[in-house]
């Protein structure tokens, strides 16, 4: 039987912000996204907590940031065994 925390799934986020791109890459659960039917759930990067962009400035290494949607998820990609790094 799979454990709640066993059932998270690490994930990496491509972002952009005025011209600027990087790689969240997610190690600690903070930013994980849940899977409960074998796919990945992007639920909380698309319309949850981190889908506004006081949230996701924490994440990208940003300071203070007002509420808003101007910082871009291009791309969120779960972590594997053969890709954690």
């Amino acid at each position: 039987m799979t454990t709640a925390l066993e059932s998270f799934v690490r994930v990496s986020v491509h972002w952009r912000y005025k011209g600027q791109e990087g790689w969240y890459h997610e190690r600690d659960g903070r930013g994980s996204c849940w899977e409960e039917d074998g796919e990945l759930n992007t639920f909380m990067w698309d319309e949850g907590n981190y889908s506004c962009d006081c949230n996701r400035a924490r994440f990208f290494g940003f300071v203070a940031f007002p509420c808003g949607d101007t910082i871009e998820v291009l791309e969120i990609v779960p972590l594997t065994e053969e890709n954690r790094g």
